[in-house]
């Protein structure tokens, strides 16, 4: 399709060129416009004619397609476009003792305890259900960038399984009672399904490369939290007074885990890929020690499909 457009004075008439055809427009008033809508076998056209001062600057800033492409350029928004893949833990300097612990509710008592004493470290996986982005300048290097993620982390603590049988009626902790103390290598591993809301403030070094540095804080929302302990190596005779004794499946005092959490993250972005990494905001604590208490460090890679 070849579009020729030209202005006849004498008649005060605008007259639009479409391949062969001619059609004729009637000029607006000054700073009001006027439509034409061209029709062919597969699509409808619609042209708008603007009509302005010679004094107004021809960058169409008064222009409804220019304001469109300006909204373009300011804002995108999309959808399932990235994946994220990491490893996560809690460094050894930070990381004080992990402690739950169970008992049979009848004497003579059986006490069944984790004691974190290795390495707390995990994976996790996480899907951008939607991505936004807005620039916040002229430049178009500064942006705020608003993502909603679902995320699945899996976390090992490694320690050992602590059994402590004592007696006596009236108080089953005292140290005078106990009759036997095992301990045994186990693991305890949490699994956690949650919502997180990440926003960050960047800036686009290299618009073509998509080479940014962002800083943002991803709000973590827990809807599901699933806990499954190891032990390895238990003696036949404690587990058969475990289940006589009716000790808890589930710990008493477990590791805790706040359905609100929230971890600093700095990204640094190039063409599809992004290397994030992230700390808690504050300490995570494990247990009902006031010492047992550590920071969550996490470093990942994630790739935008889209």
């Amino acid at each position: 399709m070849v579009l020729n457009l030209s202005l006849v004075n004498a008649q005060d008439t605008i007259k639009l060129g479409v391949n062969s055809e001619i059609i004729n427009v009637v000029p607006p008033e000054m700073n009001h416009k006027v439509y034409v809508l061209i029709e062919d076998s597969a699509y409808n056209y619609h042209i708008d004619i603007l009509k302005l001062p010679k004094s107004v600057s021809l960058d169409y800033s008064n222009g409804l397609l220019a304001n469109d492409n300006k909204k373009k350029k300011k804002y995108t928004s999309t959808l399932l476009n990235e994946i994220e893949l990491g490893g996560m833990f809690i460094p050894i300097a930070t990381h004080s003792q992990v402690n739950w612990g169970s008992r049979s509710e009848t004497a003579p008592y059986l006490q069944e305890s984790f004691i974190g004493n290795g390495a707390a470290d995990g994976l996790y996986a996480s899907v951008n259900i939607r991505s936004k982005k807005r620039l916040l300048t002229k430049s178009q290097q500064l942006y705020f960038g608003n993502a909603s993620q679902l995320k699945l982390n899996q976390m090992r603590y490694q320690g050992i399984m602590e059994y402590r049988e004592t007696f006596g009626v009236t108080d089953y902790r005292g140290y005078d009672s106990i009759g036997r103390i095992d301990t045994v290598t186990a693991t305890i591993d949490i699994t956690k399904l949650m919502f997180v809301k990440r926003l960050a403030v960047g800036w686009i070094f290299n618009p073509k490369t998509n080479f940014s540095v962002e800083y943002g804080l991803d709000i973590n929302v827990r809807f599901y939290n699933d806990y499954e302990s190891s032990i390895y190596n238990v003696p036949n005779e404690f587990n058969e007074r475990k289940k006589s004794l009716q000790i808890h499946s589930t710990p008493s005092f477990s590791i805790s885990d706040p359905t609100f959490s929230l971890n600093h993250r700095i990204g640094v972005n190039y063409k599809r890929f992004t290397v994030n990494a992230g700390l808690s905001n504050g300490k995570v604590k494990m247990g009902t020690h006031s010492n047992a208490k550590g920071r969550v460090v996490n470093v990942g890679l994630a790739y935008r499909i889209r």
